[in-house]
C-alpha cells in the first residue's frame, strides 16, 4: 500500500512522520510525507525529520507529477485550502481519509461560538459578502445540506471515504457535515494505539469546556492544566 501523507510543517505532524515511518519495516507500507505550499520556500522549522518530508510548491511541474503519481490512499492531517483544491484537482482520486483538527471544521458543524461583544467586532472587520456566507453556513450547519454549501471544504466533505477525530465525542459533529457512506476510523495521528469504538452519548446543549494551549512553546494541551491550577479558587 502506497499512502501520500499531506501534512504542515508543525509540532503534531511529527508524530505522522514517526507512527508511519516506523511501520514500513515490514515492506508492505510506503509513505510519502509533502507539505504543500503556495511559495517557494524550502525551509522546514518544526518538524524533526526533514529529510523523510517533501516541499512542494502548488504552481510547478513537481506538483503536476504528484498528481499522477499512483497512491492508494491520500491521508489528510488537517484540512486546508491548499490540500483540498489538491485533491480535487485529481483526474483519478484514491481512498481519502481525513484526520481533522478541530478547526478545519467545527465552523460547518457547530453553533454560533462567539459571545455578544466578540460578534459584534466580527462585523465590524468582515467584509458584508463574508457576513452573508457566514451566516449561510450557520444556518444549515444542524442540518445534512452543509456538506451541499459551495464551499471549498464543503465540496471535500463530499469525496471522504475515511476520517478520524481528535476526541471521540466529535463523532456528533463530524457525521454530520460528511457524506454518509463515509466511516470513522479509530485513530488520530498523535498515537498509534485506537480509540474507543464505542461512542458516547453526548448532550450538545450542556455548557462545557473545551481545554486547549496551542499560545506555550510546547505546544502541549495538557501543559494547560497546572497553569489553571493556580486559579481555582476563582
Amino acid at each position: 500500500m502506497k499512502i501520500l501523507h499531506l501534512i504542515q510543517d508543525w509540532v503534531f505532524d511529527n508524530a505522522v512522520v514517526r507512527n508511519f515511518s516506523a511501520l514500513e519495516e515490514n515492506g508492505r507500507l510506503q509513505n510519502k510525507f509533502v507539505i504543500l505550499r503556495a511559495f517557494d520556500d524550502k525551509v522546514l522549522w518544526k518538524i524533526e525529520l526533514p529529510h523523510l518530508v517533501e516541499v512542494i510548491q502548488t504552481d510547478t511541474e513537481e506538483c503536476e507529477r504528484l498528481k499522477v503519481e499512483p497512491f492508494d490512499v491520500i491521508w489528510v492531517h488537517a484540512l486546508t485550502d491548499i490540500k483540498a483544491n489538491f485533491i480535487l484537482s485529481l483526474a483519478k482520486r484514491p481512498i481519502v481519509m481525513w484526520s481533522t483538527w478541530g478547526y478545519d471544521y467545527v465552523r460547518f458543524a457547530n453553533r454560533w461560538l462567539y459571545g455578544p461583544r466578540t460578534t459584534q467586532l466580527w462585523f465590524r472587520v468582515t467584509s458584508i459578502r463574508s457576513a452573508i456566507k457566514t451566516a449561510l453556513t450557520y444556518l444549515v450547519a444542524k442540518t445534512p445540506w452543509v456538506r451541499f454549501l459551495p464551499h471549498l471544504h464543503c465540496r471535500f466533505f463530499r469525496i471522504v471515504d475515511f476520517y478520524s477525530t481528535v476526541v471521540p465525542d466529535e463523532e456528533v459533529l463530524l457525521s454530520r457535515i460528511v457524506r454518509p457512506s463515509a466511516r470513522r476510523l479509530a485513530f488520530h495521528y498523535a498515537s498509534r494505539k485506537g480509540q474507543e469504538t464505542v461512542m458516547p452519548q453526548v448532550n450538545l446543549d450542556v455548557k462545557r469546556i473545551w481545554i486547549g494551549n496551542s499560545a506555550t512553546l510546547t505546544n502541549n494541551h495538557l501543559d494547560v492544566f497546572p497553569i489553571l491550577e493556580k486559579y481555582r479558587e476563582f
